[in-house]
């Protein structure tokens, strides 16, 4: 199949409620689970789906944040977009958030721990959503912690842990 032309890309929130106290937990005391559903669509009939499973109204923003990101991919072959899909995906991810400490700041020994750290990113306008972050996963960090190489951290401007995207 050549020349399979990316026309449109359409999703659908799709939830489904839960009987009164299943699925609850210390976050969730109403929740319904979710799908975002992506499909693409091509110029031969040929179609594609993809789902995000998720909890309650942040299958919005997962829904939203595919249709912001697949804008550039309609008119593109699929081909294309497989054989750059590294180098699509990094041009997605194209801001971060840097975290440092003024000098005389206390010291964190190796080995030992602090307690949480809190970052809030807020924007001007439009809406944030973290579909397209190279360093979110929910599950890394809800209920416990647990390591995630896709978050950086430097020292001295030499990256010490992780993985750049």
């Amino acid at each position: 199949m050549s020349n399979l032309l990316i026309e449109s890309i359409r999703t659908v929130d799709a939830r489904y409620s839960l009987q009164p106290g299943e699925g609850t937990d210390a976050v969730h005391s109403d929740p319904e689970y979710c799908m975002a559903v992506t499909r693409l669509l091509t110029n031969k009939k040929t179609s594609g789906s993809g789902i995000a499973l998720s909890l309650g109204e942040g299958n919005r923003l997962i829904c939203e944040a595919i249709d912001m990101l697949a804008r550039p991919l309609v008119g593109v072959e699929i081909e294309d977009v497989m054989a750059e899909f590294g180098a699509i995906a990094r041009s997605m991810a194209d801001h971060y958030v840097e975290i440092s400490f003024a000098t005389g700041s206390s010291t964190l020994d190796p080995n030992q721990t602090s307690s949480n750290i809190i970052v809030t990113v807020d924007r001007l306008s439009g809406v944030y959503s973290e579909a397209n972050d190279y360093s979110y996963n929910v599950a890394k960090f809800w209920p416990t912690f647990s390591e995630w190489t896709h978050v950086t951290l430097y020292r001295n401007g030499t990256l010490v842990y992780g993985t750049e995207p």
